[in-house]
């Protein structure tokens, strides 16, 4: 097992969208390989940063997300990944700001 990577920002799920012009919407698309314990990058748009991490501690996987102003997120969680907090579609939305989901693997 590796002990982190900073690697692409597709592994860290940082995607462009193709349907929003100018960083106004992303789809972030997280992969989390059994292989890695954490993953960290970032991309500078015209609005601002957006950062995605992990790390992974046994079943448990923190992941932060910031997203700039204006912008909005489509995230598409792999169908072995859930939120501990609560039961949400594999796919849904979030604002601009910092998020911190708590996910589980099942």
């Amino acid at each position: 097992m590796f002990d982190g990577s900073r690697l692409s920002p597709s592994l860290a799920g940082i995607n462009i969208s193709e349907f929003a012009p100018g960083f106004a919407e992303l789809c972030v698309r997280p992969f989390f390989p059994d292989s890695l314990r954490w993953v960290e990058a970032s991309v500078n748009t015209v609005r601002g940063r957006v950062a995605s991490s992990w790390y992974r501690e046994g079943d448990l996987i923190q992941w932060h997300l910031t997203l700039p102003a204006n912008t909005q997120a489509q995230v598409v969680l792999p169908s072995t990944i859930y939120l501990v907090s609560e039961p949400v579609k594999a796919t849904f939305c979030l604002g601009s700001g910092n998020h911190m989901l708590e996910l589980v693997c099942k």
